[in-house]
Formats: structure tokens, C-alpha cells, sequence
């Protein structure tokens, strides 16, 4: 993996073809990307399949949280391989942890 630091002009080239989606499957407003202590890639969308999950090189390992997250908005990757996934939808912070279990909830009551 390379790090980057200082102030230099950093060149990035993007690759569409990277994220190798199932068949059928689609990207739709992506929230946030995280990636874990291992590289693998989680985009929270909001699709039929909010969070998704790739290796490095952009082979699909599986998905969660269809039906939990209405409006997917970000993540954050917590220093423990937990995730935290915010929904302004349902205007909630789930922490979950790698395999999609939710091991805490935040709610705004309203």
C-alpha cells in the first residue's frame, strides 16, 4: 500500500472498471467508502445492496444491510475493525462489525 505524504501535486488515475459488482447490480449515490485493517473495501450506497464489500482489487465478498438503511450517508472505519454507518433517513449511527452485526445504535427521536 503507498502513503502518501507531504505537500507534493499527487496524480490519481480512476479506474471504472475496479469494483467488480454482481450481475444486475448497481452503484446508486455512494455515501462513503472505508476500508478495513485487511484492505478490503466497504461502499455504503444507496441501492438495493447499501453496503458492499470488495477486496483490494475490487472483487466483490459479499454485501449487508439490505433494509436498514433508507438514505446510506457515511461511514467511518473505527480504530477496532468496527464500522460506523449513518443513515439521514432514518437519522441513525449504527457501529457494526465486520460481518454486518449491529452491535450498537444511535437514534434522533423525534
Amino acid at each position: 500500500m503507498n502513503k502518501f505524504t507531504g505537500q507534493n501535486q499527487f496524480k490519481f488515475k480512476v479506474d471504472t472498471n475496479w469494483a467488480k459488482l454482481p450481475e444486475g447490480w448497481t452503484f446508486k449515490e455512494v455515501g462513503g467508502v472505508g476500508v478495513d485493517s485487511q484492505d478490503r473495501v466497504y461502499v455504503f450506497n444507496r441501492g438495493e445492496h447499501p453496503l458492499i464489500v470488495f477486496d483490494r482489487e475490487g472483487n466483490f465478498l459479499k454485501s449487508w444491510g439490505e433494509g436498514l438503511y433508507p438514505r446510506a450517508h457515511g461511514v467511518t472505519m473505527g480504530p477496532d475493525d468496527s464500522i460506523y454507518l449513518t443513515d439521514d433517513g432514518n437519522h441513525s449511527v449504527r457501529k457494526c462489525n465486520l460481518n454486518g452485526d449491529i452491535l450498537m445504535t444511535f437514534w434522533i427521536s423525534r
